[in-house]
């Protein structure tokens, strides 16, 4: 690939390729090299095509090829420069003395209407619905963009998931997470949050569930968040007592926030917290590791409760895998 300073480098017989990152001057040069078509084949509007992708893109296409054919007319026409133009300056140097570039530009301007900026279905749409009979197809041939079917697969998916899930914890569970990331169809296509921006990368790959069964996962989480709360409502005051005097360092310093965080979780049916915060201090794992005793401390007494904690901790750990 040769790197080029100005639009009139490119020699677009018989294909010329140009890539670039964004924002760095691609709608730029097509208008360029638009212009320069014209010109250089003395072509009429009608007679170049240009393609892109959304409709956004296309009306920016047709507004900016508009305006530079006027800029040019002006450069040709009235002898006007703008400073720090080099096109513009290039143009004038390349097609000020030819014969017609003046005319073709008018009448290019006057005939607009009839340029043919498209997006690639609409483009599709246009061939099929003028060469119908060629091709085999109804002469009112409509082709849905990508996005009207996306919108049509992302509400379809919608009504199935809510319907699916909406019988049991695990699939209450499952609906309530989606609801925290998207509220609505179009929010799952459209949002930083949801799939449209991954779409839009060539690069992204679907795969399948990372578990075979999300639900069935979803339901050992919950049935043991239920066991936890059990345990808490029925031993609370032993636990707490347990908690209040033992010698794992510094654990009594935050106990009244750590209760707090747990109860709100365990009271809460909606699902919007995976897990209270610090759960890993409530474990048997944490508890009774002796190397966080003080220094001659006494081990943690035993409590089902805190291994009710520690199970959960273990499946919430491969239910984030989902």
């Amino acid at each position: 690939m040769k790197e080029l300073d100005q639009i009139f480098d490119l020699h677009p017989t018989p294909r010329v390729l140009v890539e670039a990152s964004a924002g760095t001057g691609k709608t730029f040069t097509i208008v360029g090299i638009f212009v320069r078509l014209l010109l250089e084949k003395n072509l009429d509007i009608g007679q170049v095509l240009a393609v892109t992708f959304t409709k956004k893109a296309t009306a920016e296409l047709r507004e900016r090829i508009l305006d530079r054919l006027r800029d040019a007319l002006e450069t040709l026409q009235d002898c006007i420069r703008k400073e720090g133009d080099s096109f513009l300056t290039r143009l004038a140097d390349e097609f000020a003395d030819k014969p017609g570039a003046i005319e073709n530009l008018k009448r290019a301007i006057h005939n607009f209407d009839d340029s043919q900026v498209f997006t690639i279905h609409g483009f599709c749409q246009k061939a099929l619905q003028e060469e119908a009979l060629l091709a085999g197809t109804p002469f009112e041939m409509e082709l849905n963009p990508a996005d009207k079917v996306t919108k049509k697969a992302a509400e379809d998916f919608w009504r199935v998931f809510m319907h699916e899930n909406s019988t049991s914890d695990a699939g209450r569970y499952l609906i309530s997470k989606l609801l925290s990331i998207v509220k609505s169809p179009g929010e799952l296509l459209g949002s930083r949050a949801g799939i449209g921006p991954l779409m839009s990368k060539r690069y992204a790959v679907a795969e399948g569930e990372v578990l075979d069964d999300p639900k069935g996962w979803l339901q050992k989480v919950i049935d043991t968040r239920n066991e936890m709360k059990s345990a808490w409502q029925r031993d609370k005051e032993e636990v707490v007592e347990i908690l209040k005097r033992c010698d794992v360092r510094n654990y009594q310093r935050s106990l009244e926030r750590r209760i707090n965080d747990l109860e709100n979780f365990l009271s809460d049916e909606t699902f919007s917290e995976d897990e209270p915060r610090d759960i890993g201090h409530w474990t048997c794992g944490y508890l009774y590791n002796t190397s966080n005793l003080k220094k001659n401390g006494r081990p943690v007494p035993q409590h089902d409760f805190f291994g009710y904690c520690e199970t959960y901790k273990q499946h919430i750990g491969g239910m984030k895998k989902l």
